[in-house]
């Protein structure tokens, strides 16, 4: 009998379920392994041992390739118009024309 890994995005109940040796599969997380005479639904995939599940969704996210140091300076962020902060002047300064005191 052919086994078959579990490949849904997120950890499955099969309450009913049992597997070619009549164990009850019950709870299941992306990666176990059962053995059926078919494939229950379409989350269970014929096992490859070694091989590439063939799902991005149960693959883990890629690291970055230069993580962040949090002691470097960072960059200013940029506003809708593509301006940093460091080139906005303080608009609400008192004695400003413009300013509400008077």
């Amino acid at each position: 009998m052919p086994d078959f890994e579990f490949r849904g995005a997120s950890p499955g109940m099969y309450p009913m379920l049992r597997d070619a040796r009549g164990a009850q599969v019950g709870t299941v997380t992306p990666g176990d392994v059962a053995e059926f005479d078919q494939a229950p639904d379409a989350d269970w995939q014929p096992y490859e041992p070694g091989g590439d599940t063939g799902s991005e969704a149960a693959a883990p996210p890629e690291a970055s390739a230069t993580p962040e140091d949090p002691s470097e300076p960072q960059a200013p962020a940029e506003d809708e118009t593509g301006e940093t902060g460091a080139e906005h002047s303080n608009d609400d300064e008192a004695g400003e024309t413009g300013s509400e005191e008077s």
